[in-house]
């Protein structure tokens, strides 16, 4: 038995509800990435039940981001502000991911600790305005979760 199998389905599902909201950090494997990232939730499209994501990497990749546009699209994460981090970390907002709400709920009600917490409300601004304004994603990209 793990420890979410411990605590009460309601309390499980709404752990998992609060971590899916605009903000919410996940850690979940990306087939995407091909491996286990820690992420944060940017946009929920209810109508498709799914969820936009960027993702935290440990350093800006200088291979893939060297323009001044991309690196300004890497929004610079502390440990001293996160404790879910192991060091200090780029939230990258020059793409989004998207994953089914639906399986990502499951994971959660599954596995709590994999929902990591929330960024502080000036960091889900930046968050937001980043992507908002950012030219590598298209706005039929965007629009589906509130980003256009």
């Amino acid at each position: 038995m793990n420890l979410g199998e411990a605590f009460p389905e309601e309390l499980r599902e709404d752990h998992a509800s609060d971590c899916l909201e605009v903000g919410g950090v996940v850690r979940l494997y990306d087939v995407n990435a091909a491996k286990v990232k820690i992420l944060v939730v940017v946009g929920v499209n209810h109508e498709s039940n799914s969820i936009a994501c960027c993702y935290i990497n440990s350093e800006v990749n200088q291979n893939v981001n060297f323009t001044a546009e991309l690196k300004g699209l890497q929004h610079a994460i502390s440990t001293a502000t996160y404790d879910f981090l192991s060091h200090d970390s780029y939230l990258d907002c020059s793409k989004i991911t998207v994953h089914s709400k639906s399986d990502v709920l499951d994971q959660i009600r599954d596995n709590p600790s994999d929902c990591k917490g929330a960024l502080l409300p000036a960091d889900k601004t930046v968050v937001l305005s980043n992507l908002k304004r950012a030219t590598t994603l298209s706005a039929f990209k965007k629009r589906p979760f509130g980003l256009a």
